[in-house]
């Protein structure tokens, strides 16, 4: 009788030992928390070879610590960009990009904070055909954009930005168009939806 109550205990001990285990991840014993999930818009303005150009791009990532967001996004040119050369007819030419995004918010509980991120990816210059939206020629490049702003804390589930940076742009080999001319600083209004959660 002792032997089969000493039995019921270990097994019951044993048991509860093994029921109270849970499983360890790559992240168990790191400081690295997962806080929110944000995604949105952003409307963005530059000067292109004399000209106003406007971008519109679309972005979705993580957030980890309150802090460090990591994700992508891309976008395209809502107006052509237009090179003239030797007064010959103007070029009509488009552009579209995409990339890695990473970024970091410093304090982003206060209403108003800074934040900044980097895109860094490729994409597509290409020509048009004059009065028609098709494409005629195309050159692949890659593209890097700095940027830093303030951000406002409007609702819990929606941030508007705004600030500015630069577009680095390397690779196109069309000959009327160089790196330089599609270069260039810009500003840029940010719509962010999404959620945060923890501490």
């Amino acid at each position: 009788m002792k032997k089969s109550i000493f039995l019921v205990l270990f097994i019951a001990l044993l048991s509860s030992n093994l029921f109270a285990q849970r499983d360890r991840t790559i992240f168990s014993d790191s400081q690295i928390r997962l806080t929110g999930v944000w995604g949105g818009w952003d409307v963005q303005m530059s000067q292109v070879n004399g000209d106003y150009s406007s971008i519109s791009k679309g972005f979705g990532g993580l957030v980890f610590n309150k802090s460090v967001f990591i994700g992508g996004g891309g976008g395209s040119t809502v107006n052509d960009l237009q090179f003239s050369f030797d007064n010959q007819e103007e070029s009509r030419y488009g552009m579209d990009y995409a990339g890695g995004i990473i970024g970091y918010t410093y304090k982003s509980h206060l209403p108003l904070h800074i934040n900044t991120k980097v895109l860094i990816g490729g994409g597509e210059i290409f020509e048009r055909t004059s009065g028609s939206f098709r494409e005629i020629n195309g050159e692949n490049v890659f593209v890097v954009e700095p940027y830093l702003g303030a951000e406002v804390n409007v609702f819990r589930w929606f941030k508007l930005g705004i600030g500015g940076g630069y577009r680095f742009i390397d690779g196109s080999d069309f000959a009327n168009v160089s790196d330089k001319d599609l270069s260039a600083p810009f500003g840029e209004v940010t719509f962010k939806f999404g959620f945060d959660w923890g501490k």
